[in-house]
């Protein structure tokens, strides 16, 4: 079936798929390619490479890959603070989902990550869990993801490859000599970021063209391996998929046993209805939840599949641990003087702590960056100062000359999320979407056991730098989380009192009924999430094969 075309009014689908992204896509191509039908939902626009901008204003200033204020609005209680309204916390809508605006930064879960309750132990205020798989039932499916996707890396210095990188990795900026002298001067064992992007062409995609516009921002040459540029296209390519971007899917009906039916809104805001013998959700943690509590019934009066009550509770993020090193500029080259705008280093020396000081001892993994190139964005942070006031006219202008006087490394650092009890999904009762439904309410407390691990390798990174030579190191105590790392709201366990799903990611009360964007995640992760969510997709795809 074509992309874009409504099927007819008595067809059924053997699955209907709600989200095109990391979750919702690789499960799509798989059961495509088995001889199943599918359709697959999209709330989003279906952009081309045409459509793609390096353009601040056009892809992150404005509403291009997420919903606009009146569609997408949200309410959001962060800590103390006032109720906030906004659009905000959106992985990414538009076919592809988040992984069109991803930097494409993928690590397998080690061993340990998958047992982190058992390995790293209780913590009080703290509800993590230990997962109902293993490494070992993963691992099949992470090398598919890379093989399918054409995945970027040296597998020489990282000791649980088994096997080369499908390419080469990409080409690396000249600090990374300088970079790769200081961790090792200090024990610390660097390596060459994996990345989802190509190195070199392949399969009808370009290579990367090193433009430093990459996360944030769409790939003009196919390089980056979005579910758009790879198990969309697959699945489009078997025939038996149809693809319905800018359709909003809003309630699910259920008989009591198993669902029936989604309602949707089509791209002229007219409803109606798809039918299917499975349904696979993948909206992102925050949607799914918020699709499943819009969805009540007479059999589940809290929400469709909320049996549990536990729809919505033990969100997750991702802890940031942003430290910028401030270097002469002699030091190493501007990245419009070089062939790459990427450092391509990272660390896992982090993973596991050591320090009295630290109650649950697990860390994260680092990557190193230089600072995206967005003028706006940079100039609005650096309109702040220490104390968090706004600055203006002469004293901004004298901070941006300082700051600009030195070229910039910073970390980009994913450490485990502690879901807790004062971070969860639920409705608003104050905010609805431009169709009338109750939009997200999204409340975020840092655990405080996060924040001393935070501090604790924001620490050690800034010992890196200064090993390194940098002049000046800058530490962004805050603890908010950008919103397109998120998971945890319908975890899968073997226990239906305590989880939403099964060790399939299938619901515990509708056994049509099947979750697979970051929500079915028991616990936070010290790695980016989105490869481990396209493995756990095929996962359960093949699943959904075997069993129905």
């Amino acid at each position: 079936m074509k992309s874009g075309l409504m099927p007819e009014r008595d067809t059924i689908f053997d699955v209907c798929v709600v989200g095109s992204g990391a979750g919702g896509a690789p499960a799509t191509a798989f059961l495509a390619k088995q001889g199943l039908r599918v359709a697959i939902l999209e709330r989003g626009v279906n952009y081309s490479a045409r459509d793609i901008r390096k353009d601040e204003l056009t892809a992150c200033r404005r509403p291009m890959f997420r919903p606009d204020y009146r569609k997408g609005a949200r309410e959001i209680l962060y800590g103390n603070e006032p109720p906030l309204r906004g659009n905000h916390l959106w992985t990414g809508t538009c076919v592809g989902g988040g992984t069109r605006v991803m930097s494409g930064f993928f690590f397998r879960m080690k061993e340990q990550d998958f047992t982190p309750r058992s390995s790293f132990g209780t913590v009080d205020g703290a509800t993590h869990l230990d997962w109902p798989i293993s490494r070992a039932d993963l691992e099949p499916y992470y090398d598919q993801v890379e093989a399918d996707i054409g995945m970027s890396g040296d597998a020489a210095h990282m000791p649980d490859r088994r096997k080369p990188f499908p390419f080469p990795p990409l080409k690396e900026h000249p600090v990374s000599v300088l970079l790769d002298r200081g961790c090792k001067s200090l024990g610390y064992h660097p390596f060459a970021t994996p990345r989802a992007v190509l190195s070199q062409k392949w399969n009808d995609r370009g290579e990367c063209s090193y433009s430093g516009f990459c996360g944030s921002y769409g790939c003009m040459t196919g390089a980056k391996a979005s579910t758009h540029e790879t198990y969309i296209r697959m699945a489009l390519e078997t025939g038996r998929v149809t693809l319905l971007p800018q359709h909003y899917v809003y309630r699910l009906d259920t008989d009591g046993t198993r669902i029936t039916r989604a309602h949707f809104f089509n791209p002229d805001s007219v409803p109606g209805t798809i039918q299917a013998r499975i349904f696979l959700l993948a909206c992102s943690a925050i949607e799914t939840a918020r699709l499943l509590l819009n969805s009540r019934s007479e059999r589940f009066p809290n929400g469709c599949a909320n049996s549990s009550g536990q729809v919505g509770k033990n969100l997750t993020f991702t802890m940031p641990a942003e430290v910028t090193g401030f270097f002469p500029k002699e030091l190493f080259p501007e990245p419009k003087d070089c062939e790459s705008p990427f450092v391509q280093r990272s660390i896992q020396d982090f993973h596991t702590l050591e320090s009295d000081a630290l109650v649950y001892p697990r860390g994260g993994t680092v990557v190193f960056i230089l600072p995206h190139p967005n003028p706006i964005n940079r100039m609005i942070a650096l309109s702040y100062d220490e104390q968090g006031k706004r600055i203006f006219g002469h004293a901004l202008k004298q901070k941006a000359r300082q700051f600009f006087s030195y070229n910039h490394l910073q970390s980009d650092t994913f450490i485990e999320f502690l879901p807790n009890p004062e971070t969860y999904v639920t409705l608003s009762h104050t905010v609805r979407d431009y169709w009338g439904i109750p939009s997200a309410k999204i409340a975020i407390r840092h655990h405080p056991e996060n924040i001393r691990v935070s501090h604790h390798i924001a620490g050690k990174v800034a010992e890196i730098f200064q090993a390194m030579g940098a002049v000046g190191v800058q530490y962004n105590p805050s603890p908010f989380t950008a919103g397109e790392v998120q998971h945890g709201t319908c975890r899968f366990g073997t226990d239906p009192k305590t989880t939403v799903l099964d060790p399939h990611c299938r619901s515990h009360d509708i056994k049509n009924l099947y979750v697979t964007d970051g929500s079915f995640m028991p616990s936070g992760i010290p790695v980016p999430s989105t490869f481990t969510i396209m493995a756990n997709s095929l996962r359960v795809g093949d699943y959904i094969y075997r069993n129905g």
